[in-house]
């Protein structure tokens, strides 16, 4: 059996001194006071840890923060980060952050239901500099942005913009639920879609080919009948070598593409393409339902968030407290084969919806949402729980490879010392796959036009998988 080591993750634990606790526990050294006063709806980490959120509150730990902050690593408000008035509206009732991505740059685009930050116009998208300042660059004309919210974001490898919703216009154009942005926030007139979609889009991933995966409330793409799922060129058009069949029953709200090219899926569904798939089911990469991916009786309400660890174990959040007949309190983790991963120890978990799952470099978890305690703690809609247990210092010494220069500036080469490599794969901090070849006959790597940042060098050989993280400069 192919074992997973991290040279890298031990050397953290190793000069730190740490004892990692049970996988599934609540890190109490992650603080974040009082928290938030309604819910966290999206969260993402940047490359030196802090941790940004967005979602319905007004209020973190008893400051006035209008739905969008960052935190530092600790959990504490980060102060450097100035927000101002935040993300208000003057038209919606219920304004709030619905998804964020951080592109090539470090700039923060944000999408949801507004119109306003720090009392600038900016219609349901904005992008902001690394120290929450907008970005005056931008969106920055009064009829720019969508005419009703965005839900969901994707950033490509080119750095074009991916939005999705229920809007029908965007930048005064008509447009049906997703439009393509080039970098300076204009359409893509490249990206055809022609007629779009028939009802709200809920998410969008990305593919390491760049073809797009479309989930949410429709029917229809461009008059085909396609059920809540639909995969798009790299062009908009439709991608006909995605069957799916039937499809999804009901909505789908979330997704992601593991390493391997398969497609995570989760949402309000009890079946796919016929198939008894309780609220999460898995696609080969060609639209086919992966039989191999054993859930049995799945969950029992909604799972709404989805991220993958760097050892391909899957994290789910959402409204459930079953999976698989087992209580499972609104987070879960399973085996790459669908069963639940009993070393994954929540005890009584959160008790409210978990909207948003991202995991830290180290391997531990952010959770946020509705929730207001976690295993039985306060948590006042976030917190940090630990991921898997660290190696032990004999691992360290079975590690098979090593990568140099690191940082580095255009290549990388790898010593392989005696073993053969039977693949490599890159991934850059989202777990998106950025690199792969199979059987490599050369080991030195041009990682010139990789964008500046931390990356994780995987091996397999016929001893495991192997990883070590690398810097780009």
């Amino acid at each position: 059996m192919k074992k997973h080591y991290s040279t890298t993750l031990l050397f953290i634990l190793l000069g730190l001194g740490i004892a990692h606790s049970q996988s599934g526990g609540l890190d109490a050294s992650f603080d974040p006071g009082i928290g938030a006063n309604a819910a966290i709806n999206a969260v993402t980490i940047q490359d030196d840890g802090k941790i940004i959120i967005g979602g319905d509150f007004t209020n973190f730990n008893s400051q006035a923060k209008n739905r969008f902050i960052r935190l530092n690593a600790d959990g504490s408000l980060d102060d450097t980060f100035v927000t101002g008035n935040g993300i208000t509206s003057t038209i919606s009732f219920f304004p709030t952050v619905r998804a964020m991505a951080i592109d090539s740059n470090g700039k923060i685009i944000v999408v949801g239901d507004f119109n306003r930050y720090n009392n600038v116009q900016r219609n349901n998208i904005l992008r902001l500099n690394d120290d929450g300042t907008l970005d005056t660059t931008i969106f920055n004309a009064s009829n720019l942005g969508s005419n009703t919210p965005i839900l969901a974001l994707a950033i490509q490898s080119d750095g074009k913009i991916i939005v999705a919703g229920g809007f029908t216009s965007f930048n005064n154009t008509p447009v049906n639920r997703i439009v393509r942005l080039n970098t300076d926030g204009t359409i893509d007139s490249s990206f055809n879609i022609g007629s779009g979609v028939n009802n709200p889009i809920h998410t969008v991933s990305i593919q390491a080919d760049d073809k797009i995966i479309l989930g949410g409330d429709f029917t229809n793409f461009n008059g085909t009948l396609v059920n809540r799922l639909v995969r798009l060129n790299t062009d908009g058009t439709l991608d006909s070598s995605f069957n799916i069949g039937s499809g999804a029953n009901n909505s789908i709200r979330s997704s992601k593409i593991q390493s391997d090219g398969k497609i995570l899926l989760g949402g309000l569904f009890t079946t796919f393409n016929t198939a008894d798939r309780k609220y999460l089911a898995r696609l080969n990469t060609d639209g086919t339902v992966d039989s191999t991916f054993d859930i049995q009786l799945g969950a029992n309400n909604l799972v709404g968030s989805i991220a993958i660890q760097f050892n391909d174990k899957i994290v789910i959040g959402g409204n459930y407290s079953l999976f698989n007949s087992v209580t499972m309190n609104r987070i879960a983790r399973l085996n790459n084969d669908g069963l639940i991963d009993t070393s994954f120890n929540s005890g009584t978990a959160a008790n409210n919806n978990v909207n948003a799952i991202a995991i830290q470099e180290d391997g531990n978890i952010i959770i946020a949402g509705s929730f207001t305690t976690y295993n039985g703690t306060t948590r006042n809609r976030i917190a940090r729980i630990f991921g898997d247990e660290p190696l032990n210092s004999s691992d360290f010494t079975k590690n098979p490879f090593f990568i140099y220069p690191n940082p580095s500036n255009d290549k990388i080469t790898l010593q392989a010392n005696g073993n053969v490599i039977e693949s490599i794969k890159i991934y850059d901090t989202t777990g998106k796959l950025i690199f792969h070849k199979s059987n490599p006959d050369n080991y030195t790597f041009d990682v010139a036009n990789f964008d500046q940042g931390i990356y994780f060098f995987t091996i397999e050989n016929e001893l495991g998988t192997f990883t070590q993280k690398f810097m780009k400069n």
